[in-house]
């Protein structure tokens, strides 16, 4: 019975390039989440701004209620821009100068979009108790933030796949 790795047949450990290829594979299936959750926010982008059309308030309209009007429209076009650098090709871009570009444009745009939908959840909570109704957990948003997030560093060991040691 062996009891060390080195006992151990050779076909039992991948080699360095199975490895890669494995991890090449696992990045593919996550950039494919990527560019879904990019189609996604594109589609989503017009119902920001038709979210509340139907909507208004008993009375004067609220300080809250102007800020929300204004947010949804903001957010609609932050969804379309996050949406379409979403789907960027960035396996395709040969230049190093304009993929580092388009890299540190995408990490900073994951972040703002993480407050994006912080600023989204609050607003609708707001309007929601505006309106004396009880809203559901953002279960929704959460899951298209890590989607969101989650492509940085799919894009980056895309590019350096060797840097995932």
């Amino acid at each position: 019975m062996p009891t060390s790795p080195s006992a151990l047949p050779n076909s039992l450990y991948p080699t360095k390039a199975e490895t890669l290829a494995h991890r090449r594979k696992e990045l593919a299936y996550a950039r494919a989440l990527g560019l879904g959750t990019g189609v996604f926010l594109l589609l989503w982008a017009p119902e920001c701004i038709l979210r509340w059309s139907g909507l208004t308030p008993v009375g004067e309209p609220s300080q809250m209620w102007r800020y929300a009007l204004w947010f949804s429209r903001f957010e609609a076009v932050y969804f379309t821009l996050y949406g379409l650098l979403l789907l960027v090709p960035y396996g395709r871009v040969r230049n190093r100068r304009l993929w580092r570009g388009l890299f540190g444009v995408l990490a900073v745009a994951a972040l703002v979009y993480v407050f994006v939908w912080v600023f989204d959840v609050m607003f609708v909570y707001m309007v929601a108790a505006e309106f004396n109704q009880q809203q559901f957990p953002p279960v929704l948003g959460s899951a298209l933030v890590f989607l969101g997030l989650l492509q940085v560093p799919v894009v980056l060991f895309s590019r350096h796949p060797d840097w995932m040691d």
